[in-house]
């Protein structure tokens, strides 16, 4: 899909607000020391390269963190202090920029929309085309063009491309003037990933009663003394060649050990387990042991995919227990509901 249009204050900021069902990740750059960073910059799971360090007329420039906190003061949706640019640093809050040609940035995981915040200043390349490529495993999915305009100071222009399974976005700038290349910072950049998988057994009473009546919210596990029922989602690529699938597990009580396993059964409409239910038979694998966090949220990222010994096409089944001291039924333990992931080459 194109967009030609460009978007400017609250629209700028509006494009980059979260949502509520997506797995987000940022880079806005405001976390490291301004200085001269080379051809290859990272943070927080996103690499950018430079694929033009001569931007378009032999003059070398590779990344910089600048403090634009003073240059850009006022701008719609500009995040201080720090943007990612190919200029000399400035002092003390005056940022500069430098051309740039032709960039590529690599997402933390396989992503369904990307959004890139510049910063850019039209006085020599008013006219010009910046596009966005969004790419999944060497394959263009979405391109946007956005034209620079003709005004006398620095715009926000956000590329948005959308596709499935979004590894990289190339920028790439073309045109009558400077050679095609543009003058521009990024202020931040996210990444989204929709959940991937089938939620089943649930503990909201839509499969049977949870253990002593304390069934949880429509789509969670049975209630705990959280207050909700437990959840579990899962984002990025199920390809186990790549072994990078990442498990969020949520709605439990605070710093609480909670174990996320496996197994390759369905319990149907689970049997009861402490407070909550079972739904995953068979040979049960442990995964991972970690703690939540003070908002009973938890994260596992290492071999989920591989640690259940699963082959490529395998529909594998995925639960998490927990300890909860305050029990509604007296166990002092519950669980999630349960979640199927098909494991790909």
């Amino acid at each position: 899909m194109n967009r030609n249009s460009l978007l400017l204050g609250s629209l700028a900021l509006a494009a980059l607000a979260a949502s509520a069902d997506a797995q987000v990740a940022f880079a806005n750059f405001d976390n490291q020391p301004e200085g001269a960073y080379g051809p290859v910059f990272q943070e927080n799971g996103f690499t950018f390269f430079d694929l033009d360090q001569d931007n378009g007329n032999g003059a070398g420039a590779p990344f910089n963190l600048d403090d634009f906190s003073i240059t850009l003061a006022g701008q719609p949706a500009f995040g201080a202090p720090n943007c990612l640019d190919w200029g000399a640093i400035g002092v003390g809050g005056v940022g500069t920029v430098g051309r740039i040609k032709r960039l590529k940035i690599s997402t933390p995981w396989p992503s369904e929309k990307v959004q890139v915040l510049f910063y850019v200043l039209p006085s020599l390349a008013a006219g010009n085309t910046i596009t966005a490529q969004a790419l999944s495993n060497g394959v263009v999915v979405d391109t946007d063009n956005r034209t620079i305009p003709t005004v006398n100071t620095y715009v926000p222009i956000t590329m948005v491309v959308e596709g499935a399974s979004i590894d990289e976005v190339r920028i790439l700038g073309s045109g009558p003037n400077q050679n095609g290349a543009f003058f521009a910072c990024i202020d931040r950049v996210r990444a989204d990933a929709q959940p991937v998988g089938t939620v089943f057994c649930l503990g909201d009473g839509s499969n049977g009663p949870c253990p002593c009546g304390n069934e949880g919210a429509t789509g969670q596990g049975c209630k705990n003394t959280s207050g909700q029922g437990a959840t579990m989602e899962a984002f990025g690529s199920t390809s186990l060649s790549d072994d990078e699938l990442i498990v969020t597990g949520a709605g439990m009580p605070s710093n609480v050990t909670a174990l996320l396993f496996s197994g390759p059964a369905d319990i149907g409409a689970g049997v009861p387990l402490g407070d909550g239910l079972r739904c995953v038979g068979g040979s049960i694998k442990r995964i991972e042991v970690r703690t939540t966090n003070a908002t009973g949220a938890v994260t596992y990222d290492d071999q989920v995919l591989s640690g259940a010994g699963w082959v490529p096409g395998t529909e594998g089944k995925y639960q998490v227990w927990f300890r909860d001291p305050g029990s509604f039924c007296g166990s002092g333990f519950s669980t999630s509901q349960g979640l199927k992931i098909v494991t790909t080459l």
